[in-house]
């Protein structure tokens, strides 16, 4: 496998505001993600993503996110990381749903190759993001394992 490292046209002003609870500064920050996701996303080939890279999720790493890593516990079934759902309208119906969906959930680490990309690149259209986020309720920390009802619970 080999890796190339791409520039694109991420934002680099985007700041938890100081005024505002966890929650809605996410609900601001991972909004101005997605639309800058979707400028690089639907330009041509040459100019945006890839052939080969997912274009049905964008992974955050913050500074929570991180904590989880370089916690004292060590214990990896506590690292994660924020899987967001690129299309995911927060200022839209969607945005307040009856179920609590906003559009974004956390994974557990060390399931990024295993059970998040295998869905999100052969199973999108069985498997959309709110129904991961509907599994990942279901798991002890509310991290996203798996869809299988087994696995979520270990």
């Amino acid at each position: 496998m080999n890796w190339k490292l791409r520039s694109l046209d991420w934002p680099t002003n985007v700041a938890v505001p100081d005024n505002r609870t966890l929650d809605e500064a996410h609900k601001e920050i991972f909004q101005g993600l997605r639309q800058q996701f979707a400028l690089v996303r639907d330009k041509p080939e040459d100019y945006g993503l890839k052939r080969g890279i997912q274009k049905n999720a964008i992974l955050v790493v913050d500074k929570h996110a991180v904590d989880s890593v370089l916690s004292r516990s060590g214990l990896v079934d506590e690292m994660w990381v924020w899987a967001l759902d690129p299309d995911h309208a927060a200022d839209g119906p969607e945005g307040t749903a009856r179920d609590g969906y906003k559009g974004h959930f956390r994974v557990r680490l060390q399931q990024l190759p295993h059970n998040l990309f295998n869905l999100r690149h052969f199973y999108e259209r069985e498997y959309p993001m709110r129904e991961l986020w509907k599994a990942a309720q279901q798991s002890r920390d509310k991290l996203f394992v798996s869809i299988e009802p087994d696995e979520v619970g270990l």
